[in-house]
């Protein structure tokens, strides 16, 4: 569905009319916006067998920033008397090339949004961030990327996004029962006093 031409001898002006690169598709691709997630590429070392196949020996687990990032939320939220969690929010700005902050949870809040992007913890952390008026439209459009060289026929490449309401416009996936996950059936049959969650 993407392309890229395979010489990389092209100029910019080249590359921007080049029928070998871009989203030919001209449905767009399918839930996702203008920010492609090239976070999660494969290493080289990660394909095996000059295949799609991945190996995953650099499977990502758990980040150093991501603890350093907790440090500097406990200490936002209990006093940071010993100014640790500033040092570990900043070390963390520093690295990334960003400006420095105070340590405030809304600070901490930002940066963790962007340092742990597409790394699955921002859910659960909306959640227990008592955040979940930002979830209210979650779900209610899907964007598509689309490339106006193929999906208009304009000249040159040019990336936008065009958004569908599968649901109905005002949708929302999210409800006030989703801030808790339903205990398994299986939970409920073998403990007969357990009361299941609002909602379930």
């Amino acid at each position: 569905m993407i392309e890229r031409s395979g010489s990389n001898d092209l100029s910019q002006e080249e590359k921007a009319k080049d029928p070998k690169r871009g989203i030919k598709n001209t449905d767009g691709l399918y839930g996702n916006n203008i920010y492609m997630p090239l976070k999660n590429m494969p290493l080289k070392e990660d394909v095996t067998n000059n295949s799609r196949t991945f190996g995953y020996s650099n499977q990502l687990v758990f980040r150093y920033a991501e603890v350093l990032l907790m440090y500097a939320e406990v200490a936002a939220v209990d006093g940071d008397s010993d100014g640790l969690g500033l040092k570990c929010l900043n070390d963390i700005q520093r690295r990334a090339g960003a400006p420095v902050t105070a340590l405030t949870l809304d600070n901490v809040k930002k940066e963790k949004g962007f340092e742990m992007w597409l790394e699955c913890c921002r859910w659960p952390d909306q959640i227990r961030w008592g955040d979940t008026e930002k979830l209210k439209h979650h779900g209610d459009k899907i964007p598509s990327l689309k490339d106006a060289y193929f999906a208009d026929g304009e000249p040159t490449h040019r990336l936008y996004v065009t958004y569908s309401y599968p649901n109905g416009e005002g949708y929302s996936a999210f409800q006030d029962k989703h801030k808790l996950f339903p205990y398994p059936y299986a939970a409920m049959q073998t403990k007969p006093n357990l009361e299941q969650n609002p909602g379930w």
